[in-house]
């Protein structure tokens, strides 16, 4: 959950427009933004590192402590659903204690998720995420569409939808 930053609700706008009331959602990273807006009309799994954020909202939470860059991957295989209709990515955080963190173990770790499923990458405007984004496209043969939101603040930020049919062609 971080510092207190949250999702845009330009996020929260799209899943509920697209996404049918009830289905499971997977989202690495929970906070007030989707947790709490979320859990209320799905069956939401949220995977957080820190145990003071654990249990805040009515969401389904694995805790999973930050090893070898990114969220603890044997705990991930034990405990992560099988089936979902999305996953949300929103963490880890870019910085935990100073050390950089970020996304990038996700792409890394593909092959503990269950992909075929709709993936929303929060914060697609950052270089980091432009990266990670890049490579999962090409790792499952998908495009993004990118949308523009607002942060906490006001700010202008993206978000980017990943489908789950393949590009034409693959």
């Amino acid at each position: 959950m971080g510092k207190g930053f949250s999702c845009c609700n330009e996020i929260i706008e799209w899943v509920r427009d697209n996404i049918p009331k009830g289905s499971i959602i997977l989202e690495l990273g929970s906070g007030r933004g989707s947790t709490q807006h979320l859990c209320n009309d799905y069956n939401l799994y949220s995977v957080e590192h820190e145990k003071r954020w654990m249990n805040k909202f009515d969401s389904i939470y694995i805790y999973a402590p930050i090893k070898n860059g990114f969220y603890d991957i044997d705990i991930l295989k034990e405990k992560l659903p099988n089936e979902y209709a999305l996953i949300l990515v929103d963490g880890p955080p870019r910085k935990i204690d100073g050390k950089k963190i970020g996304r990038k173990g996700f792409g890394e770790n593909l092959n503990i998720f269950n992909t075929d499923c709709i993936i929303i990458f929060d914060d697609s405007d950052r270089g980091r995420e432009r990266k990670l984004i890049a490579s999962v496209c090409e790792q499952l043969g998908r495009e993004v569409i990118h949308y523009k939101g607002h942060d906490h603040r006001g700010k202008g930020t993206y978000f980017a939808v990943m489908a789950k049919e393949k590009k034409d062609g693959v």
